[in-house]
């Protein structure tokens, strides 16, 4: 939906977009306050994301409009996206803790990665943030649902590193689709329930 700024000696990538969405509070805002004004104006078309950019804007709007439960199916690169969205998500797990809800993740990776400051998060919120690794034979698309009714569901990419065009992350957002959140929940919980989860770190 946001024109990314490029140039013929630039190719915006995922480390501008994220530099973008941390240094452009104005911009992010207002996309931000727009696609909020759409929804509970009763938009019910599904919004596009056609950059790195969007999906960092439309999971922030997604985590700030979560009061009950997520599920994320997502690759490695989980780590980088869930920093630049500190605030929203920790401001997810403390009200889904007061709740008794969950964020369930499930990391599809070859190797589990030595280091993902995701996982620290488990100690702040044991109860709340579970995450477990898993292996995939085929590639799949990654998803978000949030509260049984709002989906965001990505095409299926290349790994993505700092210098991936931020343009090749694209997906469509759902803030009122209960059956296709229904039908990609029963989906997460089949995977799910062949993981083991992550125990929370022990405290230093």
């Amino acid at each position: 939906m946001v024109q990314t700024p490029e140039s013929q000696h630039h190719i915006f990538t995922v480390g501008d977009a994220q530099e973008q969405f941390r240094n452009s509070t104005e911009q992010t805002t207002g996309y931000r306050d727009l696609i909020t004004l759409l929804i509970d104006t009763g938009f019910d078309k599904p919004f596009q994301n056609d950059s790195y950019f969007d999906a960092l804007v439309l999971t922030d709007v997604m985590f700030r409009r979560s009061k009950q439960s997520v599920e994320i199916l997502t690759g490695p690169a989980l780590d980088g996206f869930l920093c630049e969205l500190k605030e929203s998500f920790i401001e997810l797990l403390k009200r889904l803790k007061e709740v008794g809800g969950k964020v369930r993740i499930i990391v599809l990776c070859d190797k589990k990665p030595e280091q993902l400051k995701t996982l620290e998060l488990m100690r702040q919120f044991p109860d709340t943030l579970n995450i477990a690794f898993g292996t995939q034979t085929k590639p799949l698309q990654h998803f978000i649902v949030c509260d049984s009714r709002i989906v965001r569901v990505e095409n299926i990419h290349e790994p993505i590193t700092k210098s991936t065009r931020a343009d090749e992350i694209k997906a469509e957002v759902y803030f009122n689709d209960p059956q296709k959140a229904r039908t990609l929940k029963t989906f997460f919980n089949a995977v799910w329930t062949t993981l083991k989860p992550e125990k929370a770190l022990s405290a230093p």
